[in-house]
């Protein structure tokens, strides 16, 4: 039975290897290089789905008119887009922060009761609390 000496030629594995880390690391950085996906760069995926048939080119005109023209829209599924877009800006003046002070005398004005909690007829029991 023939034994392979690893040890001994260990030093060949690495030269192997390093070449192939150093041949990796020059195709990388050879155009084109990777680019960092919408995980990376705060970007914003949407799913839609229509009732009606859309057109891409009119999602695209819709994104495109809304300040995002470089959208990425795929198709998938039937009336179904993965959109893709950059980082959704909130404007300046659009949230305002409520701070309510309470006071002793305010409680609940409504009981509990059963409310709509999403689409398709999704119902549960819903606490709810309104004040004046």
């Amino acid at each position: 039975m023939r034994t392979l000496d690893l040890v001994g030629t260990r030093k060949w594995f690495f030269l192997f290897s390093g070449t192939l880390v150093v041949a990796s690391l020059v195709l990388l950085a050879i155009p084109p290089t990777l680019r960092p996906g919408i995980e990376f760069t705060a970007g914003t995926t949407t799913l839609v789905r229509f009732e009606r048939d859309v057109s891409q080119a009119a999602l695209r005109t819709a994104y495109a008119d809304l300040g995002h023209p470089k959208a990425r829209i795929q198709s998938t599924g039937d009336r179904e887009y993965l959109i893709r877009t950059s980082e959704l800006r909130v404007p300046d003046n659009a949230l305002i922060e409520v701070n309510p002070t309470p006071t002793p005398d305010d409680g609940p004005t409504a009981e509990r009761g059963t409310g709509l909690l999403g689409a398709d007829g999704a119902a549960g029991e819903v606490a709810l609390r309104v004040f004046n």
